[in-house]
């Protein structure tokens, strides 16, 4: 199998925005590299390349898929022209078991812990989501899922009705019912997603509380949380559908953004919510409030 490789050249600032993108779009893997090309694979907090032009490599297994990723970007970040960028064809190689080698578990505090599938846990791990990296993004390493998950780790979600909404791998959803939810919801657009999901419920041993939807039809109107991990503009746009799916003292988690847009963020979720609060973690930012009456 000949595999796709997409390389784009940003600017520090943009390094983060793009590799959410690329593994939003599909990419089985996303890396990092500098002048010398010294990959960094999918670098845990803290541990953002700090160099002034950084080459971002996103792998891909189609044509397809690889065409949609750049119509995504561009739509995403309203460029009508990315920045410089070069499309590679690779040798046949397991390019996605040679990232996941390189998983290492993630402590979200809390004793809520995103591991590998056959990584012995400390036995401080009061919870553990098992997750086989894949196409869909989400392993727990990226700053705006490990807020979410910090944030679920914190909180008291039992017997919670749960929306994941755009739940990627579902790594997000799979942590609330690990944690006590009663049922999730989990929403995506991409029907890999969605698959991918549903595998990890099944591995987690979840999946009989888990119902996956290509849609927000079916949603309930009563949900007890409601968690999106995506990005600004979307978020901004489904404010009113949000706030509707919450009950009265329901908690909305929204992360995707990076710090300077939480203050375009809020206006948009200021007339149903209230007791705003913020995390951040390495330039991103993670948004919950209480759904008011």
């Amino acid at each position: 199998m000949t595999w796709l490789q997409l390389r784009i050249t940003v600017v520090r600032e943009q390094a983060d925005q793009f590799c959410e993108l690329l593994s939003e779009a599909g990419a089985a893997a996303v890396s990092l590299e500098d002048a010398a090309h010294n990959p960094l694979y999918e670098p845990g907090p803290g541990a953002t390349p700090l160099w002034p032009s950084t080459e971002i490599a996103g792998l891909f297994e189609s044509k397809q898929l690889l065409e949609s990723a750049l119509q995504t970007m561009r739509a995403q970040t309203g460029l009508s022209t990315l920045p410089a960028h070069r499309i590679e064809e690779l040798p046949a190689r397991d390019w996605t078991l040679e990232w996941q080698a390189r998983y290492e578990p993630v402590d979200c505090g809390n004793g809520l812990w995103i591991c590998p599938e056959d990584y012995a846990v400390p036995a401080t791990c009061a919870t553990v989501v098992r997750m086989q990296p894949g196409l869909a993004f989400g392993t727990g390493t990226h700053p705006t899922t490990a807020l979410c998950l910090r944030w679920i780790g914190a909180n008291n979600l039992l017997d919670k009705r749960v929306i994941d909404f755009g739940c990627g791998s579902g790594i997000l959803g799979i942590a609330a019912l690990k944690r006590g939810a009663m049922h999730v919801w989990a929403v995506d657009h991409d029907v890999q997603a969605l698959g991918a999901t549903s595998q990890n419920a099944q591995q987690n041993h979840v999946n009989e509380r888990l119902e996956t939807l290509a849609s927000g039809q079916g949603l309930p109107k009563d949900s007890d949380v409601l968690l999106a991990n995506i990005l600004l503009n979307p978020l901004i746009e489904l404010a009113h559908d949000f706030a509707g799916r919450l009950r009265t003292g329901g908690r909305l988690v929204l992360s995707g953004l990076l710090e300077e847009q939480a203050e375009m963020l809020w206006p948009a979720y200021e007339a149903w919510f209230e007791d705003e609060s913020i995390t951040k973690q390495d330039g991103w930012v993670c948004l919950s409030a209480r759904r008011s009456g």
